[in-house]
């Protein structure tokens, strides 16, 4: 399982996350370029494609030949971008004041088969305002 941050963040977004996720799964996280850790090489700017060729790479170097990838924020839309989703879980905080929780439906109805679930109290950091019902939900749709 491969965890992508969304900005403005890093992968520390996902510490609280990946304790509970790791109990039945490999987990992996990355700080995407020119966020966290990670660094652009000077003047390069890191867009979206960027990221996911990243991404992508970083899927095939760590030999995961169908890896189980979760974004967050931005994350999501490199995630989609890296590879093609077949099974998608449209998770949201029901508190988020940063996007409204209706873009989740917005999301959930464009994504054939896609999978809704709100997170009562958790706001747009879902993972940070609840990493045990973030990591529930993920477990409960990837099991």
């Amino acid at each position: 399982m491969v965890l992508v941050h969304g900005t403005p963040a890093s992968s520390c977004l996902w510490r609280g996350v990946v304790p509970l996720l790791a109990r039945e799964h490999t987990v992996h996280v990355w700080d995407l370029l020119g966020f966290g850790g990670s660094r652009t090489a000077p003047g390069a700017t890191p867009s979206i494609a960027r990221q996911a060729r990243t991404l992508a790479e970083l899927t095939e170097h760590w030999g995961l030949a169908e890896p189980t990838l979760v974004g967050h924020d931005i994350g999501g839309g490199i995630v989609a971008r890296a590879h093609l989703v077949e099974r998608t879980l449209v998770l949201w905080g029901e508190q988020d004041e940063w996007l409204d929780p209706a873009t989740s439906d917005r999301i959930a109805a464009a994504i054939p088969g896609a999978v809704q679930e709100t997170l009562p109290g958790a706001g747009h950091f879902s993972p940070e305002d609840d990493p045990r019902g973030t990591a529930k939900g993920l477990l409960r749709f990837f099991t």
